[in-house]
């Protein structure tokens, strides 16, 4: 499994992904859990939107840059659509799933 580097809090910190989606719409979630400490942030956000499978809205306010990085690894695109909430537009991503698996853990229960 892969891990991203994420520039937080004046440290470097290597996360990499869980899978789930949205109860409401069945849209994709994507949890980001920190390697040795747990979990860290929610990448996606949810939206009264049904979307295709491969894609999400991205929690930039909450994960600054993380839009640029996922560009830079070959995970998401940009599809130029967005939605407003409050003062934040979030962006609409299609992933690659293909490379979202390589950065997810399946991690075991119990």
């Amino acid at each position: 499994m892969k891990t991203l580097t994420l520039k937080a809090f004046g440290r470097d910190v290597e996360v990499f992904f869980t899978l789930n989606h949205y109860s409401m719409n069945n849209n994709l979630c994507i949890n980001m859990v920190a390697v040795n400490e747990g979990p860290w942030s929610t990448l996606t956000t949810n939206f009264d939107v049904n979307l295709e499978p491969d894609e999400a809205f991205i929690d930039t306010n909450n994960n600054a840059g993380i839009d640029e990085i996922l560009v830079a690894n070959g995970i998401a695109e940009p599809t130029g659509k967005g939605i407003r909430s409050g003062f934040c537009i979030y962006p609409l991503f299609k992933f690659n799933l293909d490379v979202v698996e390589q950065y997810t853990c399946v991690c075991n229960e119990g």
